[in-house]
């Protein structure tokens, strides 16, 4: 039972990773991408995923960035 939940939990990422790679996200294990994607998912905001620039956009309006510090 104890080695079964790291394996789900392997499995689950896999999973979360095939799906990032749909939508342009090569490494969803980047520090502090999953906590961004949750507070843009919250904030109703569009994720920006590189590391180079702001953290989300205003579905609305790109022009409107914001860094979320999580």
């Amino acid at each position: 039972m104890k080695k079964e939940i790291p394996r789900k939990i392997i499995h689950l990422v896999i999973q979360a990773q095939e799906l990032a790679l749909k939508i342009g996200i090569p490494n969803i294990l980047q520090p502090g991408l999953v906590k961004e994607m949750i507070i843009s998912e919250i904030l109703g905001h569009d994720l920006i995923h590189s590391k180079r620039d702001a953290d989300a956009c205003d579905n609305n309006d790109p022009s409107i960035i914001s860094e979320l510090l999580t």
